[in-house]
């Protein structure tokens, strides 16, 4: 099981709007993908290549620079042996999957590069509350590669989308690198009491979360997205975000950037966390929330001076961006040749 068909997506997803209320279906649609021509729906599988990657942001030339800080992705880009083996395993699955599954094989780059920022954030809170493993729920997670990293690492994870073709994405990522610790809602139910490792829910088993809440977090996500929601769908979010981390002497919610100010500006957000019942901790390398009364440990706050990279072997070497990319000439990223056109760009050589 696991593995999730376009048609069998279709068939449940019709047949759950057809119960929801107008708010509802109005909160829960890709309207910020959907203004700036972003296709967030497919009809064959080969279409999903295109979502295994994207370079065409004018701002990746800069952000693979030696020693570059990107404040909107958390990222520096130094990285460590550990971190390397890290993305360099997710593109081996990655170049396997969709050569064998797809019939053209990707190797992801930048967009797997960018998400150890928020990775790094993650191991560090972890390391301060004395956590090997954590429980984290990711709210749209996109190509699914901060999943990727924390699946990998040895995470608790589970996830929602509200856009079709990345939900599908993601179901074949998931279930390529975790088959056996891997449930797709839609086709496996699981024990709610015991539930597996890796969990993928769709956006209308999301909307029941105030009703029945089947699962618990560690930290919540959403990164570069809290502006594009709907308000609706921003207010929800937020306070099932708020009854996923009750139970945890964490309860943080994060993300490093808040995506384009397609529904919400920064204020807006910040008064939204605040109407859920958090209050703000963390704001210099990323943002960060905690449930009113949550105490946090000592030395915590170190983490907005300075972030560390993730070394858990402590081996002192330390690689460029372009390193740990490698060579994509057999395995190019779909939009590739057509960003390093419009950019007069290319990716930097491996040295």
């Amino acid at each position: 099981m696991g593995l999730l068909s376009i048609g069998a997506y279709a068939r449940a997803e019709q047949a759950a709007r057809a119960g929801l209320s107008i708010p509802e279906i109005m909160a829960y649609s890709p309207a910020a993908f959907e203004s700036v021509g972003y296709p967030t729906r497919v009809v064959e599988e080969r279409e999903l290549l295109r979502y295994a990657d994207h370079n065409f942001e004018a701002e990746i030339p800069k952000l693979l620079a030696p020693g570059s800080f990107f404040r909107g992705a958390c990222f520096e880009s130094t990285f460590t042996e550990d971190e390397a083996d890290l993305i360099r395993g997710i593109q081996d699955h990655v170049v396997a999957f969709t050569r064998d599954a797809l019939g053209q094989a990707v190797k992801p780059l930048t967009n797997l590069l960018v998400q150890i920022g928020l990775f790094r954030v993650i191991d560090a809170l972890a390391r301060k509350w004395g956590r090997e493993r954590l429980s984290i729920f990711e709210i749209g997670p996109g190509s699914g590669y901060l999943g990727a990293l924390l699946i990998q690492s040895g995470h608790r994870y589970a996830s929602f989308d509200v856009t079709q073709s990345l939900y599908l994405w993601q179901n074949r990522l998931y279930h390529a690198l975790a088959p056996d610790r891997f449930a797709e809602r839609i086709v496996d139910p699981f024990d709610e009491a015991a539930p597996p490792a890796v969990v993928h829910l769709p956006w209308w088993d999301f909307l029941a979360f105030h009703k029945h809440c089947p699962l618990k977090a560690d930290i919540v996500i959403s990164n570069s997205n809290l502006g594009e929601m709907r308000r609706l769908a921003l207010k929800y979010a937020l306070r099932v975000s708020h009854i996923l981390l009750e139970d945890s002497p964490m309860g943080l919610f994060v993300y490093a950037s808040p995506g384009m100010p397609h529904a919400s500006d920064a204020a807006a957000i910040e008064n939204e966390f605040a109407s859920a019942g958090f209050t703000r901790k963390f704001e210099q390398f990323f943002h960060g929330f905690t449930s009113e009364g949550n105490t946090l440990p000592e030395g915590i706050l170190e983490l907005e001076e300075h972030l560390p990279l993730y070394n858990p072997s402590e081996r002192e070497g330390r690689l460029s961006a372009a390193t740990v990319m490698g060579d994509a000439t057999m395995a190019r990223p779909l939009d590739l040749e057509f960003a390093k056109f419009i950019h007069g760009w290319s990716p930097p050589e491996p040295g």
